[in-house]
């Protein structure tokens, strides 16, 4: 493991692959952090990787503070670094349950904030200085910090300039150019000579029966899901319950509001006497987006499922790593 620090402290259950680079002035690496080969990071001040995130290969990240949150991962060959290094407002602040796709570049040489629950897709780019010819000559100076709030998605390929400030849920359309603030709740694109801003767009109100469409949906598939590693079972639609019961026994429920126990099952749902109907079986429970009962000892399964809701934005984030079924390893499906 090689990691150089004066003041070092690395929690329990970390992965750091023997090819990676770390080096710091400081550096706090927490629990079940994973690090993949060939990546460096390397700072002048502190470095601060919270738990259970991921960094993948041939990151490279050089500025002189960097803070990621917990459960946050940053893609393949991702690079955070830019211009003056040693400026003291070279940092990047990345939040906790961010998302980074591959080749993101983030520019950080005057400072990058990105909040909670932001996902930014492939090819992203982020710059916070974009001058070069010489100032004594009339040339612009450019040097600004970029500032995204909380709960955003950036489409791939988009560019934000120096000193833009995207807001809290903000969609930012595939291949944008951002050259304005985005107030909080917008849509916007800005790609060729098409700009739309769409202001309080989201987040949207969505209805009882929306929620039960949307879930009629995500049980559908992920009953084709299952198929793919030879498990098979029967969907039920009721009035007010879908209903996935697998040939192991193995129940899938989702009720609007859970008010009972279903013993050998994983119900999705609104729950609130949570200790009245917590029986032998697993509460995904959407009121605060937590597994109960809280364990981190959970079967292939339910990992496989919690899985495939992050897939449509629904994330229920646990001290684990989102990990899929393998049909390679011949995993156990028990409960």
């Amino acid at each position: 493991m090689n990691v150089q620090s004066k003041n070092l402290h690395i929690g329990k259950n970390v992965s750091i692959h023997p090819s990676a680079f770390i080096k710091a002035n400081k550096v706090i690496i927490e629990d079940n952090v994973i690090i993949k080969e060939n990546v460096q990071i390397q700072c002048y001040g502190t470095i601060i990787i919270g738990k259970t995130s991921l960094i993948f290969e041939n990151v490279k990240i050089h500025c002189k503070n960097i803070s990621i949150g917990r459960n946050t991962f940053i893609a393949n060959n991702s690079i955070i670094a830019g211009s003056g290094t040693m400026n003291p407002n070279s940092y990047c602040r990345i939040g906790e349950r961010v998302a980074m796709g591959e080749n993101v570049y983030l520019d950080c040489g005057s400072g990058i904030t990105i909040g909670n629950d932001t996902g930014i897709a492939n090819e992203t780019s982020i710059y916070t200085h974009g001058a070069w010819q010489n100032i004594l000559y009339g040339y612009p100076k450019s040097r600004e910090s970029v500032s995204i709030g909380e709960n955003n998605y950036i489409g791939a390929k988009s560019l934000l300039i120096p000193g833009v400030s995207i807001k809290d849920n903000c969609v930012i359309g595939a291949g944008s150019t951002v050259t304005r603030n985005i107030p909080s709740g917008s849509f916007y694109l800005n790609r060729g000579n098409n700009e739309v801003l769409k202001e309080n767009y989201y987040p949207k109100t969505i209805s009882e029966d929306e929620h039960f469409n949307i879930f009629i949906t995500i049980f559908q598939d992920y009953k084709e899901w299952l198929q793919n590693f030879n498990i098979e079972g029967t969907l039920y639609i009721e009035e007010d319950s879908i209903l996935l019961h697998l040939e192991s026994g193995m129940k899938f429920i989702y009720k609007y509001k859970i008010t009972a126990s279903s013993p050998n099952s994983i119900q999705i749902g609104y729950a609130e006497d949570l200790f009245e109907i917590i029986n032998e079986c697993i509460i995904f429970n959407l009121n605060d987006y937590q597994i109960y009962p809280k364990t981190s000892l959970h079967s292939p399964l339910l990992e496989d499922f919690r899985n495939f809701l992050r897939r449509e934005g629904v994330r229920f984030f646990t001290d684990n790593h989102f990990v899929p079924l393998k049909e390679k390893e011949g995993v156990s499906i028990d409960t």
